[in-house]
């Protein structure tokens, strides 16, 4: 990290990049969290690392009440289908949905204006759909490159 420091953290618009240093090595996520407006609990999160220049990885935190088996969907802008992602556990924190993102999806997300990451409900007929901003995307998955 630079200059020695244990920690980092980053603000390109709407995410956010950080590090952690433990010893021998340091961590870097770049990361997005909502909060609900009421109470400011946090209401879904992403969290990618970059272990390529060309892809992503990292985990998306949902809020309970999904159908597990059906996993979620995510797609850029006005696309109404995209790869699919299944759950992997949940947590008190909430419902954790790994994500692998190739090259093509990461050129999508460079240049989109929205992410957006739908599931269904348990008790649901029709999906719930958790918007994403993609603004600063672009600038803190080159830094987290950097960082790398």
């Amino acid at each position: 990290m630079p200059d020695g420091a244990s920690s980092l953290s980053e603000t390109y618009q709407d995410w956010r990049v950080e590090c952690v240093s433990n010893g021998d090595a340091d961590r870097c996520v770049m990361v997005q969290v909502q909060v609900a407006q009421e109470g400011g609990q946090r209401v879904i999160s992403v969290e990618l690392n970059a272990p390529a220049a060309d892809q992503a990885q990292g985990v998306v935190v949902m809020p309970f009440g999904f159908a597990l088996a059906q996993g979620v969907t995510l797609s850029i802008d006005a696309e109404t289908d995209g790869p699919k992602f299944g759950f992997s556990t949940c947590l008190p924190q909430g419902c954790f949905v790994p994500v692998s993102i190739d090259a093509n999806m990461l050129d999508r997300l460079k240049s989109g204006g929205t992410l957006h990451i739908r599931g269904m409900p348990i008790n649901g007929n029709e999906m719930v759909d958790y918007p994403i901003s993609l603004k600063g995307f672009t600038a803190a998955f080159n830094r987290l490159n950097a960082l790398r």
